[in-house]
């Protein structure tokens, strides 16, 4: 199945848009949230994103001007990305909890700030954070 990309209205009275950089290229493979081309108008410049995933087919040359809703890829969403060999989030936090907090004789370290990703996946997978060794 093809998805239409278009150029997205940004503002009420924004009519078109300069697609002034393509950020990848003819026949990648996207994810939903890949950020596919800049878009600059005459009072913001944005990336848009793909909206779908799959290969992605350029329509149009970077530097157009073009009107609001114009085409300008398609996602092919019947081709997707070969499955990434990752170990399962449990087998990851065996070995994260079976991993030494810190090496024979030396003073334990400090535990950094994890960011809202890592609390997410924490919290999840129910990972210890402080049996966790950087």
């Amino acid at each position: 199945m093809l998805h239409l990309v278009k150029i997205p209205a940004v503002g009420e009275s924004i009519t078109e848009g300069t697609l002034s950089r393509w950020l990848v290229a003819e026949g990648a493979i996207v994810t939903d949230s890949t950020p596919l081309f800049e878009l600059e108008t005459d009072k913001i410049s944005t990336e848009v994103q793909s909206g779908m995933a799959g290969k992605v087919h350029l329509k149009v040359k970077e530097g157009e001007v073009l009107v609001i809703g114009t085409v300008v890829a398609e996602i092919d969403t019947s081709v997707s990305a070969p499955a990434a060999a990752t170990p399962a989030p449990a087998t990851v936090a065996k070995a994260a909890m079976s991993a030494p907090a810190s090496a024979p004789g030396s003073a334990p370290a400090e535990r950094a700030k994890s960011g809202p990703a890592a609390e997410k996946a924490l919290a999840e997978t129910g990972v210890d954070a402080s049996k966790i060794s950087g």
